[in-house]
Order: C-alpha cells, then structure tokens, then sequence
C-alpha cells in the first residue's frame, strides 16, 4: 500500500517535471521575442523623448521671439 502511494506521488512528480519542461519549450522563444521587442520599443521611446524636448526648445525659443516681436510692434 505504501509503496503504491509513493509510485503514485513519484509518478505524478514525473508528470509534472516533464510537462513543465515541455511548456518551457514552447514558451521560452516566444519570451525571448517579446524582451527582444520590449527592448527595442524602450529605445524607440528613448529617441522619442529625445527629439519631444528638443522641440520643447525650439518651442520655447520661438514663443520668446514672438513675444519680443509683440513688444516692439505695441511700441509702434
């Protein structure tokens, strides 16, 4: 009876190794492809903030011209 309940327990443990192993198989390239793309969208948005305050900027600097144009075309 013992040894039947330990066959039971050593075959489910069997069961359950082999089907984990099989699954992460399956899985691991496509979780491979996935970190691959995460990373590669996480440089895209790195360039993105980059060229983003770099027009920040160029905004600021043309908001002051048009500002110092308005002065002087009031003074007139």
């Amino acid at each position: 009876m013992y040894i039947a309940i330990l066959l039971m327990f050593l075959g489910s443990l069997f069961l359950w190794s082999y089907t984990a192993l099989f699954a992460a198989t399956l899985v691991l390239p496509v979780m491979r492809k996935v970190r691959r793309d995460v990373s590669s969208l996480g440089s895209e948005v790195r360039e993105i903030e980059k060229e983003v305050s770099i027009d920040v900027k160029e905004i600021i600097a043309l908001r002051k011209e048009i500002e110092s144009l308005k002065k002087l075309l009031n003074k007139n």
